[in-house]
């Protein structure tokens, strides 16, 4: 079981890579190559060290292989995202012989995802929701990957805020991939002007225009509840 979590904790690894460049597909357009060699930025990427131009990733001969699954495999029509996966994995399963990803279609819902649980067929990677963190925690659905992680220096990148949001009591049940804040723009003109509607020289002008007529209240009433006499 260990031997799994231990494939498990690498796969996540390269899941969470191959999220980030798929996250990237509004930067990159997938109608132009990017500049240099795609097969050595990826392999340098999946191996997380700088990429030596022209260098092979040798393969070693797998031994009994283990079939790790992951979901929210790309669409079949979102073909940039395609290839980069394809890429990712190939290069990772020949530095991890013993390991075979399998990408599945689904996409994680709540409902799915507690339904999957129940029937088990649950991926053994899964892209979820921070916020069901906690409850996957609860009921015992997610591994406890602290001590595999403790070897993994790649983790101590991570923003420790976030790495909070999988984790509990000091322990990491998972790796946050992605988190989306929000950003509140507005036009500070408006405000000022809002709140400073007159500039000194207005207020100069109506300083030198004449009164109007002063009025004081009398005894009476009108729609207003007031009633003023001129003098």
């Amino acid at each position: 079981m260990s031997r799994r979590i231990k494939h498990l904790v690498a796969a996540v690894g390269a899941l969470a890579i191959i999220l980030f460049l798929i996250g990237c597909k509004e930067r990159i357009s997938p109608h132009v190559a990017p500049e240099g060699d795609p097969e050595v930025l990826v392999a340098g990427i999946a191996a997380s060290q700088p990429a030596e131009h022209g260098k092979a990733v040798v393969s070693q001969a797998p031994t009994a292989r283990i079939t790790l699954t992951l979901n929210n495999a790309p669409a079949p029509n979102e073909l940039f995202e395609l290839e980069i996966t394809q890429r990712l994995v190939e290069l990772f399963e020949q530095k991890n012989p013993d390991i075979q990803i399998e990408f599945s279609t689904w996409r994680f819902t709540p409902e799915s995802f507690y339904e999957r649980a129940r029937s088990r067929t649950l991926t053994d990677v899964v892209e979820v929701s921070v916020d069901q963190m906690s409850t996957i925690i609860d009921l015992s659905l997610a591994a406890d990957m602290t001590s595999y992680l403790a070897k993994t220096p790649e983790v101590d990148s991570l923003n420790p805020a976030a790495l909070e949001l999988t984790s509990r009591g000091g322990r990491i049940f998972g790796i946050p991939v992605e988190l989306h804040s929000m950003a509140l723009f507005y036009n500070r003109q408006i405000f000022e002007d809002t709140l400073h509607p007159k500039a000194k020289s207005e207020k100069g002008k109506s300083s030198s225009q004449p009164k109007a007529a002063e009025k004081k209240p009398s005894k009476g009433g009108n729609e207003n509840g007031s009633v003023f006499e001129q003098e």
